[in-house]
């Protein structure tokens, strides 16, 4: 629902969330790269001999540090790549981003194969 709110109106976000909206445009990145820094992290709360008062820390840290390192993933490898893909196959509206021409089906190209 805050969804189709936010796409009805128009709403734009704040400057104050543009943090967490960065966030989650990387979130796929973050996903991938976040247990390194986890378990990083982890190997460092332990060798501390883990104080309870460092666990917010330890949270805290673990979201920025993962945040950074996903978001340097995504614009060292992850945007480039997809830049390319796009540039090889096309994004435009009458290609698919695949090797079938938009407005063809599978039926049509199978007779000009056969």
């Amino acid at each position: 629902m805050l969804i189709a709110v936010a796409a009805q109106t128009q709403w734009r976000n704040p400057r104050l969330l543009k943090p967490l909206v960065k966030l989650g445009q990387r979130s796929y990145e973050v996903y991938l790269t976040h247990m390194f820094v986890v378990f990083a992290l982890f190997h460092l709360f332990v060798g501390i001999g883990k104080p309870t008062r460092a666990v917010p820390v330890l949270f805290l840290s673990v979201i920025l540090i993962a945040g950074l390192l996903g978001d340097a993933v995504a614009r060292l490898f992850s945007d480039p790549i997809n830049h390319r893909l796009r540039e090889r196959f096309g994004d435009g509206s009458n290609k698919l981003g695949s090797v079938l021409e938009a407005g063809s089906s599978i039926e049509t190209k199978n007779r000009l194969i056969v």
